[in-house]
């Protein structure tokens, strides 16, 4: 029913990939350690330049179109990541036994999350922001996990090597937030930055027009779905079906969108109300998942419900104001997190054993 097919198709593909890896990682429950500190690993070396572009400290070099983006050609692409990405640290740092992979995951959590707020993305912050309320209170909830956090905390603090390395991102994040940032040498597209420092980006939210024309997308959006309120206008075919919706809000002679920014609201208009009903079941079927696994004595299956749960919570936080859903890593990072919480459905608790 798709008026492009072709790209209909090449969405399903995209989908079928996702698919398969999530078949896979959910019979990966006994490699999740090693998976997470494998991507705490990265998150460390990726924030690690990211920060150094932001201060002018180096791979400026590194084709951009809006620094400090890393590895990943934009920051709001690199934010998206670090959301995934801070969650496998933390499960890092409760799984490890050994004190040196501790100190290297909280290590690499400070410096994931300094790295995000130089990112200057607004809707990240909030994502992360709300995934650590919804974190603090399940601490709240499931006692062991929190005098766990206490007793690895107080352990962790006790390190001149964390007190230090704490002193030097706090006086980072001051520079940071009165430091312009730096425009990448090799620019490949021209982009508006209207956030040109971390301040500017927090002050930015109350500035008329700030939504940069979401709020229009999205009501013409609902109009798309109300059009096509059972399949949708098929998948990846938005772009194509938005113009005669538009109206002159975001449409100019030289620029036209090619998504909603809000991938439920995207989802909908591309597979309808179904489509998203599918969505959403997902959704609530990894939150109960999670909810039971919390209330396991296993302490391993407590950690993998409560990371999972924060990243499903930050990533589709995000995704009501971006679009996770068509970058490969965010994407492949929200069916990760759920075939974590899936794998957990045939994981038995962990017998102890008798003496």
């Amino acid at each position: 029913w798709a008026s492009n097919v072709f790209s209909g198709w090449v969405e399903v593909l995209q989908l079928l990939a996702l698919l398969i890896l999530f078949l896979i990682a959910s019979n990966l429950q006994n490699y999740k350690h090693t998976l997470s500190l494998c991507a705490t690993t990265a998150g460390f070396i990726v924030s690690t330049i990211g920060i150094a572009q932001y201060l002018g400290l180096g791979f400026e070099h590194i084709l951009s179109v809006g620094l400090p983006s890393s590895t990943f050609i934009f920051r709001n692409i690199l934010a998206a990541y670090l959301l995934g990405a801070i969650p496998l640290g933390i499960f890092s740092f409760f799984q490890s036994k050994a004190k040196s992979q501790q100190l290297f995951s909280l290590l690499s959590l400070t410096t994931m999350l300094l790295c995000l707020f130089y990112t200057r993305t607004r809707g990240a912050w909030l994502s992360l922001t709300l995934g650590c309320i919804v974190l603090v209170c399940l601490f709240c909830v499931v006692s062991p996990l929190r005098n766990e956090l206490k007793r690895n905390i107080q352990m962790m603090w006790a390190e001149p090597i964390i007190r230090g390395f704490t002193i030097v991102c706090t006086i980072c994040l001051i520079v940071g937030m009165l430091q312009p940032a730096q425009t990448s040498k090799e620019v490949i597209q021209q982009f508006d930055e209207q956030k040109s420092t971390s301040t500017a980006a927090i002050q930015s939210v109350f500035t008329p027009g700030s939504d940069r024309g979401r709020l229009d997308m999205w009501r013409h959006t609902l109009q798309m779905i109300m059009d096509h309120p059972i399949l949708g206008v098929g998948l990846d075919n938005w772009e194509y079906q938005y113009p005669p919706y538009d109206q002159g809000s975001k449409i100019t002679f030289n620029s036209e969108p090619v998504r909603p920014h809000n991938d439920p609201l995207w989802i909908a208009s591309e597979l309808g109300l179904i489509g998203l009903g599918i969505y959403l079941y997902l959704l609530l079927r990894a939150v109960k998942i999670a909810w039971k696994n919390l209330h396991q004595k296993d302490a391993q299956l407590q950690r993998l419900a409560l990371t999972g749960l924060f990243g499903l919570t930050a990533l589709f936080i995000y995704s009501l104001f971006s679009f996770p859903k068509e970058q490969p890593t965010s994407a492949l990072l929200f069916w990760f997190f759920l075939a974590q919480l899936n794998g957990l459905e045939t994981t038995a608790p962990t017998k102890p054993k008798r003496s």
